[in-house]
């Protein structure tokens, strides 16, 4: 999952999660029927400035690392 939310972070334009980099999942989230919210404060992946950044990963990008019959990748939504 750390690969996934680096590359959500990049794309929202977090300055910290450079090349390679291992961003831990965010310490704060919440689970909704279509995924993860990752949430990350100031400091965390970018500088205060940047203020605080949200990563949706949908449960089919999470599917390798799941275990059965703990979430139904089918459920649909959205971020």
């Amino acid at each position: 999952m750390t690969s996934e939310a680096r590359v959500r972070l990049e794309a929202a334009g977090a300055s910290w999660p450079g090349e390679g980099a291992q961003v831990a999942p965010g310490r704060t989230f919440t689970v909704c029927p279509a995924g993860l919210r990752l949430y990350y404060d100031p400091y965390e992946v970018g500088s205060y400035a940047e203020g605080t950044y949200v990563v949706w990963i949908p449960w089919e990008r999470l599917e390798a690392i799941r275990r059965p019959g703990i979430w139904r990748s089918d459920a649909g939504g959205g971020p």
